[in-house]
């Protein structure tokens, strides 16, 4: 046994959630959320007519779980607080339920790691529990392969994994309190203002588009994390290491074929992007090197892609191009803007699709310099 803590605290108020079918005017392809003064009711469609119902039913008489709703309870809420004109049925699931907003400190405890529920548990509002367990596998997963493949240094791969995400689970607990926490206002002044102006606000595009990004958790970052760094001397750019890597549309240099850049750095193995910046041919040659020499230490670690801008020559670019990498065009200079490209730069993007390295103008030996913190050198 672990005896690890799970520290945090039960929220004040009891909740009850139902699984069932219900017959009436309700959108069947939206989330909806309705403020009343006695609770909020949430309503999310799982099929044609089967929907997941949530209400809070204010504070707790007791710290003991509340006990199940019937039907009939469910139904005298939507009544009370929903659209009208709602027939609930066929019920399969009802439960009543606290929210617990808590995490292990430590997500790696000596040969063990905690992920999902084991390390964090939180209130639905959002819900991001199964976007957070599944990053928390998404980040352990490559970093157990190196360590069980001999490739990688096994003791600063899993401190990273729980130094990174625990700064994650932090941050999501945080988020879906503060949410329920407008959720379950019962102020009558509050509750109007909460009324009101979440409606104005989330009317536009930008704030929803911020939100859902949040929500999906496309936002978050490790630029703080033990495997972040950069030489980055020139280029104004959005993206630092630690950051997701941004999509492009990328044309193939050899059959004109279109896909996308996360299509084409999918799969298991780290990516190491090339972009030779204006100085093409010259660029290219100091890249190939680069790119020979880190698979030379690292081999079967990295997949290269150089990738060139849209006026390149294709052909001379062939003859250069490292051994064994793919050759794209950024058709619409998308991703030179987005990166801040203007010299000969690199890049390693993680097998969990986040950049952990970044250098402009790209240099050899500080790229292995990175690499031997967390890889082990071919003898």
């Amino acid at each position: 046994m672990l005896d690890v803590p799970f520290t945090g605290h039960a929220e004040p108020n009891d909740w009850f959630l139902a699984d069932v079918h219900i017959e009436g005017q309700l959108a069947p392809d939206e989330i909806v959320v309705y403020w009343h003064r006695k609770g909020v009711l949430v309503t999310f469609p799982i099929t044609r007519d089967r929907f997941r119902v949530i209400a809070d039913l204010g504070l707790a008489a007791n710290t003991s779980k509340p006990a199940d709703p019937t039907i009939e309870d469910v139904q005298r809420i939507v009544d009370e607080r929903g659209p009208g004109g709602l027939k609930l049925s066929q019920p399969i699931w009802l439960s009543g339920f606290r929210i617990n907003e808590r995490k292990v400190a430590d997500y790696r405890v000596g040969r063990v790691t905690l992920s999902g529920d084991a390390a964090h548990i939180h209130s639905p509002a959002g819900g991001q529990g199964m976007n957070t367990g599944m990053q928390d596998a998404f980040n352990l997963a490559w970093k157990l392969a190196l360590a069980n493949r001999g490739q990688g240094k096994a003791d600063v791969l899993l401190d990273s994994y729980s130094h990174e995400r625990s700064v994650i689970g932090d941050q999501v607990l945080r988020g879906a309190e503060r949410m329920t926490i407008a959720a379950t206002l019962r102020n009558p002044v509050a509750q109007y203002i909460r009324n009101h102006v979440a409606g104005v606000v989330t009317s536009f595009g930008f704030v929803q588009d911020k939100f859902k990004n949040a929500l999906c958790e496309l936002t978050i970052n490790y630029r703080h994390g033990p495997l972040s760094a950069e030489d980055w001397h020139s280029g104004k750019s959005t993206v630092a290491a630690g950051d997701r890597l941004p999509d492009a549309t990328l044309t193939s240099a050899n059959d004109g074929s279109t896909t996308t850049l996360f299509k084409a750095t999918h799969g298991t193995k780290h990516n190491l992007l090339l972009l030779p910046g204006p100085s093409e041919a010259q660029s290219l040659l100091q890249l190939a090197t680069i790119a020979d020499e880190t698979q030379r230490c690292f081999p079967d670690v990295f997949a290269v892609h150089v990738i060139l801008p849209p006026d390149a020559h294709a052909a001379p670019a062939t003859a250069t191009a490292p051994a064994g990498a793919s050759l794209w065009i950024d058709t619409a200079s998308h991703l030179h803007h987005q990166l801040g490209v203007t010299d000969r730069a690199l890049f390693v993007v993680r097998p969990d699709s986040y950049i952990g390295y970044r250098a402009q103008p790209a240099d050899g030996d500080k790229l292995l310099e990175y690499l031997d913190k967390y890889l082990i050198r071919k003898p």
